[in-house]
């Protein structure tokens, strides 16, 4: 057995099936790509489409609360102008507490803790938790 001998030329036949195996590679590779891409493109748009949906949704919830909050700040506007001409000068305990004016609804409805009715000297009503 001779160690230098010449190799054997590959038969035509094999070579053709190896090109075509390779080119079946290649091509199922760059499907494979396609599907990727084409997958993670669906997946972006999703997650845009969402994006702008939950967007509109929290953007729809912030107006909402602000023309609630614009709607509350205007009622007790007006109630604080009665209310400064009954605590003003002399304090009108039967407004403000008999007939629960000023303490329990600030304390349920707008969530104060306290409410005081100060002068320069001192505190001339206070209610503390309604």
């Amino acid at each position: 057995m001779d160690v230098f001998a010449p190799a054997t030329p590959v038969p035509p036949q094999q070579s053709a099936i190896t090109r075509r195996l390779a080119f079946a590679v290649g091509a199922l590779f760059v499907v494979g790509v396609i599907a990727t891409i084409g997958t993670l493109l669906s997946i972006a748009t999703r997650l845009d489409r969402e994006d702008v949906e939950e967007t509109r949704f929290y953007t729809a919830r912030a107006l909402e609360n602000r023309i609630s909050a614009s709607k509350s700040y205007i009622t007790s506007y007006a109630d604080w102008t009665t209310a400064y001409e009954h605590l003003h000068a002399q304090v009108d305990t039967d407004w403000a507490y008999t007939q629960q004016n000023i303490g329990k609804t600030l304390f349920t409805t707008d969530g104060y803790d306290g409410v005081f009715v100060l002068d320069r000297q001192r505190t001339k009503y206070a209610v503390v938790q309604g």
